[in-house]
Parts: C-alpha cells; sequence; structure tokens
C-alpha cells in the first residue's frame, strides 16, 4: 500500500517524541547553550549558522517546538523563495496552510529579526485552519507546500496540494495580509478544488500538486503533478484561469495517469514525482520521485533542450540503472521520501532532500554523463558520514528536510525541515570571515592634564580594514562606550588594511584613579571591512576589556624625598650614561642574569652594581608565559618588582607592589610609573617611553640607577 507524504508525516511524528526524549537525555545542558556561529565553506556534517522557526528568538538548534504565529512553524516548514528586488524571503507553513513574509535588510540581503512581516493564506498570524475554516477561495490554502519565484512579473506560484491547484500571486504591488490570488491553475475558478477536476485526467487538471518550479529563461512553470505520476509544463508567459500544461513528462499523454504507465519503472515513467530543479547551463530539469514511501528513490534527469512529451530521461541518480528500485543509506542511494531538489547553478552543485535518511546529499553535477549513472554524492550535510541516518534537532543535525532555497548574494543555503518545525540557514560562501584581536591600552601621560599616551589596536586576519593609510569615521565604521568624556578618538588604518589603531586626542574631563576605565568598548560596524559585509559575523567585531589608567598625582621634584641630591644624582646620570654606552656596543651576548636576593634590595633600600637586570621584559601573556624582545625568556621579573618597590618606595612613598616573578597587570602599572619616576630623576636622553615595557633604555636606566657604590637615590 502506497501513502503519501503527509502520512509519512504521522509516522515521523512518533518518531519525534522519541527523538525528542533521547535528547533531553542526551542533550543536558545544549538546551541552554547558545552554540557559536562561524562561517565556512560546504563540508560533511556542517553546522548550520542560523535558524528560522523553533529556536529563532534565541538562535537555539535544539528547540523543535512548533506554534502558529509570526514566528514558528507548525509541524512541518515547507518550500522556500528568495526575492531580491523586494528584500524578502517566503516560507510556506504546510500545516498552518498559509505563506510567511519576513523581510530582509536591504544592504545585507538578510534577516534582520526571525519574525514574520506579512501571511498569505490566512487574515492574521494566528490563524491557521484549512481554508480558513471556510469554503476555498482566492486568498486560502489546504496544505501548500512548495513555492517558486518569477523576479521579472514578481510572480509567487504556491503548490496548493489538497485543493489541487497553484494559485498565482501579482507581488508587484506591497502585500497585504491574506490577500488575494489573481489567477489559478488545475481549476477553472477560485472555489473548486476536486481532484482532476471531478473527471479524468487531462492538460488542465491536478491531483496533489507536490513542488512548483519557474525557469525564467523559458518562461515554463514546471509543476510536480504527483498523484496523476507526471510533471506538466506550463506556459506562463501570460496566465489565465485554468490554463493547459503545453507538455507532459512520465507519461506518454495528458489523459493517462497509473504509476510507471501501468507497468515496471522505466527511463520514461514515474511513481509519486515530487522534486522539481532546472539547470539553465545544461537546460537540464531534475524530477525526484518521492512523494511517497513506494516510489523509486532516485532522481530522473531530463534535457528540455527540446522537449517530447514523455520522452526518456538522460541520467539517474540515487540507482544504478533506470529499471532499479529500492532505497539505502550510502554515498550513491537515497531513501523513500524525496521532496526537495535545488541546483547551485554556480557551483554545479545539486542538493537532493533525503528525507527518510535525515539528511541532504549535494552531487557534483560536472561528473554526470549521458545514460544510466550511479554517481557518488560528493558531501552530505545533517549527518557525519554517508551511512548514518540519525535523527538529531542540532545545529548539525537534521530530522527530514523537504525543501530548499539558495540566496546567491550570500552563498546561504535555506534548508526546510518537517518534525523540527524550522528552517536551518547553511553559509556555503567560499570567503572566510573575519577575525579580530586587540592588544596595548591606555594610561595617563606624565603631565597629569587628563591626555593619554597609548593605544587600542585592532588586528584582522582573513579580511581586511577599509580606508586603508586613512582613518575609520565613528558611527559610521566604529562606536565606542565607556570612552572618558572630554576626548576625541582617532581611529588609523595601516597601509595594509590589517590594523586599526585607536587613539585619543584632547583632555579627559575627569581624571583621577577613581575614573579609571576597565571596559573601553570597540564595535566595528557593517562596512568596516573589505569582504565581511555583516560586521557581527567577523569574530572579535567587537572589544570589551580595552582600559584606560589615570594617575592621581603628577611626579614632580618637589615630591621627592630629601635623600635626592645633587651628587647622588649626578652619579645616577653617570651610571645610566655607562650602561646606556654598553647597550650601544652589545650585540648577541646577554648579561648573565643575578642571583643575588631582591629581598637585600628592599631591605636595604639600596643596590649594588651587580644587581641588575639583563632581560628585556613586558606583561605576561594570557597563559603565564612571557613575551621578550630578545635571548630567552624574561627570569628576572623579581628583580624587576625589587628596583620599582625601592625608586618608587624612597622617592614617592608609595606602597610596594608584589615581589612574586610574574610580570601582569600590577607590573605594568608599575613600570609606568618608574619610567616616569627614572625621566624625572635621571632627565635621559632619549627620555623613556611610559609603556609599560622594559626595553633596552628602560632596562639601562634602572641599572644606571644602582651606582657601584651602592648608590641610593
Amino acid at each position: 500500500m502506497s501513502y503519501n507524504i503527509n502520512m509519512f508525516l504521522k509516522y515521523v511524528y512518533i518518531l519525534k517524541k522519541l527523538l525528542l526524549t533521547s535528547l533531553i537525555l542526551s542533550l543536558g545542558f545544549a538546551l541552554f547553550f547558545t552554540p557559536t556561529i562561524f562561517a565556512a565553506t560546504l563540508s560533511d556534517g556542517m553546522n548550520a549558522s542560523y535558524v528560522i522557526g523553533a529556536g529563532s528568538s534565541t538562535q537555539d538548534f535544539t528547540d523543535s517546538g512548533s506554534g502558529t504565529t509570526a514566528s514558528t512553524f507548525n509541524g512541518v516548514a515547507g518550500g522556500s523563495v528568495i526575492d531580491t528586488i523586494n528584500n524578502r524571503l517566503f516560507v510556506a507553513d504546510g500545516k498552518n496552510n498559509r505563506i510567511l513574509v519576513f523581510n530582509l535588510n536591504p544592504t545585507t540581503k538578510r534577516l534582520d529579526d526571525y519574525i514574520a512581516d506579512n501571511v498569505l493564506g490566512q487574515a492574521d498570524f494566528t490563524s491557521g485552519s484549512e481554508n480558513r475554516g471556510g469554503a476555498a477561495a482566492a486568498n486560502t490554502f489546504s496544505g501548500v507546500r512548495s513555492i517558486t519565484w518569477d523576479a521579472t512579473n514578481q510572480y509567487l506560484f504556491a503548490a496548493d496540494l489538497a485543493n489541487n491547484r497553484v494559485l498565482v500571486f501579482d507581488l508587484s504591488a506591497p502585500i497585504t495580509d491574506g490577500m488575494n490570488a489573481t489567477r489559478v491553475l488545475g481549476q477553472a475558478d477560485f472555489t473548486t478544488v476536486t481532484s482532476n477536476r471531478g473527471g479524468a485526467a487531462a492538460a488542465n487538471t491536478l491531483t496533489r500538486p507536490e513542488e512548483v518550479h519557474y525557469i525564467s529563461s523559458t518562461t515554463t512553470l514546471a509543476v510536480s503533478d504527483s498523484s496523476n505520476h507526471r510533471v506538466l509544463l506550463y506556459d506562463v508567459s501570460a496566465i489565465t484561469n485554468g490554463d493547459p500544461a503545453i507538455n507532459v513528462l512520465g507519461q506518454a499523454d495528458f489523459t493517462s495517469v497509473t504509476a510507471n504507465r501501468g507497468g515496471s519503472v522505466g527511463q520514461n515513467t514515474f511513481a509519486a514525482p515530487a522534486g522539481l530543479a532546472f539547470d539553465s547551463n545544461s537546460s537540464y530539469l531534475y524530477v525526484a520521485e518521492g512523494a511517497n514511501s513506494t516510489a523509486a528513490a532516485r532522481v530522473l534527469v531530463f534535457d528540455l533542450t527540446v522537449i517530447d512529451d514523455g520522452e526518456d530521461a538522460v541520467n539517474v541518480l540515487g540507482q544504478p540503472d533506470f529499471t532499479t528500485t529500492g532505497t539505502t543509506t550510502t554515498q550513491t542511494g537515497l531513501g523513500a521520501v524525496i521532496t526537495g531538489l535545488l541546483v547551485d547553478e554556480a557551483n554545479n552543485r545539486l542538493f537532493v532532500a533525503d528525507a527518510f535518511n535525515a539528511r541532504v546529499l549535494v552531487f557534483d553535477i560536472t561528473a554526470l554523463t549521458t545514460g544510466e549513472n550511479a554517481e557518488n554524492a560528493a558531501n552530505v550535510l545533517g549527518q557525519v558520514d554517508f551511512t548514518s541516518n540519525t535523527l538529531a534537532v542540532t545545529q548539525s543535525g537534521m530530522t527530514a528536510p523537504t525543501f530548499f532555497s539558495l540566496d546567491t548574494t550570500n552563498d546561504f543555503l535555506y534548508v526546510s525541515e518537517a518534525i523540527s518545525s524550522r528552517v536551518l540557514i547553511f553559509d556555503l560562501s567560499s570567503a572566510t570571515l573575519g577575525s579580530l584581536t586587540y592588544t596595548t591600552n591606555f594610561t595617563e601621560s606624565s603631565s597629569n592634564t587628563g591626555t593619554l599616551n597609548g593605544s587600542r589596536i585592532a588586528t584582522i586576519a582573513d579580511d581586511t580594514f577599509i580606508n586603508a593609510g586613512s582613518t575609520l569615521t565613528l558611527d559610521t565604521h566604529y562606536s565606542l562606550t565607556n570612552e572618558p568624556a572630554g576626548l576625541t578618538p582617532v581611529m588609523t588604518v595601516n597601509g595594509g588594511g590589517t590594523t586599526a589603531t585607536l587613539t585619543f586626542t584632547g583632555n579627559a574631563t575627569s581624571h583621577e584613579s577613581a575614573n579609571d576605565v576597565s571596559n573601553l568598548t570597540i564595535t566595528f560596524l557593517d562596512g568596516a571591512f573589505t569582504n565581511t559585509a555583516t560586521a557581527s559575523d567577523a569574530t572579535g567585531y567587537t572589544d570589551t576589556v580595552g582600559t584606560v589608567t589615570f594617575d592621581d598625582a603628577p611626579v614632580s621634584s618637589g615630591s621627592r624625598s630629601s635623600s635626592s641630591t645633587p651628587e647622588s644624582r649626578a652619579k645616577a646620570q653617570q651610571a645610566f650614561s655607562d650602561y646606556y654606552a654598553e647597550e650601544e656596543q652589545q650585540e648577541t651576548t646577554t648579561p648573565t642574569p643575578s642571583s643575588n636576593s631582591p629581598q637585600n634590595i628592599l631591605n636595604s633600600g639600596q643596590c649594588s652594581a651587580d644587581q641588575i637586570i639583563s632581560d628585556n621584559m613586558k606583561q605576561g601573556d594570557v597563559d603565564g608565559t612571557y613575551s621578550t624582545y630578545n635571548n630567552g625568556n624574561a627570569t628576572e621579573v623579581h628583580l624587576l618588582q625589587a628596583h620599582i618597590n625601592r625608586i618608587l618606595a624612597q622617592e614617592y612613598n608609595q606602597a610596594a607592589g608584589p615581589v612574586d616573578g610574574f610580570f601582569g597587570p600590577l607590573t605594568h602599572l608599575g613600570v609606568e610609573r618608574l619610567q616616569t619616576a627614572l625621566n624625572d630623576i635621571l632627565q635621559p636622553n632619549p627620555i623613556l617611553d611610559i609603556d609599560g615595557i622594559v626595553g633596552p633604555f628602560t632596562r639601562s636606566a634602572v641599572n644606571g640607577s644602582c651606582g657601584g657604590d651602592g648608590l641610593s637615590l
């Protein structure tokens, strides 16, 4: 006994309950976890990037709830199409007997939200009855499943399954909720719904049309007339109600309707055709047999360059030849129900919705040859390999894929699913999206006027910033929050476009330590990157941990203790000059680190000539290691910390910081203050940068403050 797709859905409804029970036990916390979204080229078992319907409000890929709202589907998400002219996405919602219309962002051609803006087939978003609970009319559906789009005339064609008709909506004017269709095919008028118009099959009748597909190059509408076991081809260059088809495939004429022409499976026969797709490069029409479970589990390929009624297919997928049937879960075989097909003409790929195997097979159609051909699929979605068919409501799993559409602007593949009440969106773009990292921060200059030294540097990989060699514009290319008042930001892009450096001009209005900022936030906006159109698609497009550190009081000679004398200052300057001269002569050798205890420095308040640091150092990396300028790891952080405490405690009565051998944020701040103090005490030439980094000059200055006679500044 054969049964159609609706009986299949009753069967899988039982599987759904079992599936959800197992998912709750196995996924656990994943029900509340929002996964990382990322773009990728097509790969086996890849993750979807977004979801419409169940889970869309939180982008929760483990949600399979159904409903009758502006953001949910009832059990079966049907066919979808994209109107790139008016920036709209249409999705059929079969059990709610309606089509939802989502507005797309006119710039990115993507969804800004997952809430429908209009509805066809119902008066509002909360109604879902067949034919609005009454008789069929020009504005009702009974099981709408597949839709297709004529971009030139802005016609939306909808297969109205149980009403045995195809409705045509003229959407050249703005859409109004529940608006009427303008034309009908398969019936003489909008109120008649009987199979084959209540009589024998003919060129102008339909019985349970499963799928519609518009061929723009020939203004032809292909319709899978599933229960009549044929595909009808209509000339829709001009449409009147009840127009007859001009050609037929699968039957010898318009009046024959038996499965496989009353005999065995063959090269020119159908048993319940469903999915349709057309490749304008080759003029091949792909027809899937799969509207019921006794179909041949195959895809026939017809050459429509010249069409003859009942012509032979030129190729077959899913079976080794034109006479073999049977379902399998392999790289060449298919399951029982195949409702959707899609040709990606730019990449020569055919997507096949293998619903019973809970997967999508992807075939390379450049490899097709005329004749029987058991071609291997090139990729699979929904499963990790070609032999698995596990149902899963996850980011990479599927329950029963049914229909497709392709956004050629963004290379987004939309996959509708039965059971899980959702549409998965896969990013098939070949471009890798940008990834950003951030380094360095801001400190107040030694003048303590609220001016800032330092910068926040954003480095991008796999993309570039626009305006290379110039600047980005605030609130056009990036936004800032939590920045100190009184400052003007400047975002400068380097010549290669790989870094964007934020600096500030002007004076902060408030610049005491209490006004320190730990959450300076940079957010890059759409248009900031060369290739990544939507900024939020770039990893790290927003940075929330920039810091600004202010100093309560300026360092001046009057604030130092009386231990500094002209004599000691002269000795310090001479010692600095000696060490600075050594740095200029030094090439590859590095002094052996001193083993003297830093505690001796702290106890005596002095240091001897051999208590010197030999490493250049800067703040530790996140894993606890140290980034150095030359010759190995920084092993003398404890000595550096002791020198910081010695100078700052003696000269400015500041409390001692940690001596723990870890160059973290506190030590970084200590070095900045040390550099300020050394500039004031030694007045070196060149003046030290206040950057918290122990480079050759800062190291020489610290060592120069340790006179050979136990100098105390």
